[in-house]
């Protein structure tokens, strides 16, 4: 591992996990949809800004933030779950030092 990048991944103190949407088959042929668990990994979480709205006549709020990991093959289709709560993966952006993927991520309320 490069110096830089030990040195770097040193900040990464959030364990989070990313999941995968598949479709599987149950005993009688039916598909059954499910979210999978891919990895837990190390991640900088870093919340960005939240609101509060009115939906279905109810006061709900959305939390966005932003998730550094030690890059890896990530996209939209993905979530991710962080202490409880699951987002909703929005983007997947490179970092300027190629070892890290940022991660633009809303929660699912």
């Amino acid at each position: 591992m490069e110096c830089g990048v030990a040195m770097a991944s040193g900040l990464l103190s959030n364990l989070i996990t990313i999941q995968k949407y598949t479709i599987t088959k149950d005993s009688w042929g039916q598909p059954v949809e499910n979210w999978t668990e891919l990895a837990t990994v190390w991640a900088d979480v870093r919340f960005q800004n939240g609101k509060e709205f009115i939906a279905a006549d109810r006061l709900a709020a959305q939390t966005q933030a932003s998730i550094r990991i030690l890059r890896r093959e990530v996209d939209v289709s993905m979530r991710i779950v962080f202490e409880g709560k699951t987002y909703e993966i929005t983007a997947v952006l490179p970092h300027y030092r190629r070892e890290f993927i940022d991660l633009v991520v809303k929660e699912i309320v």
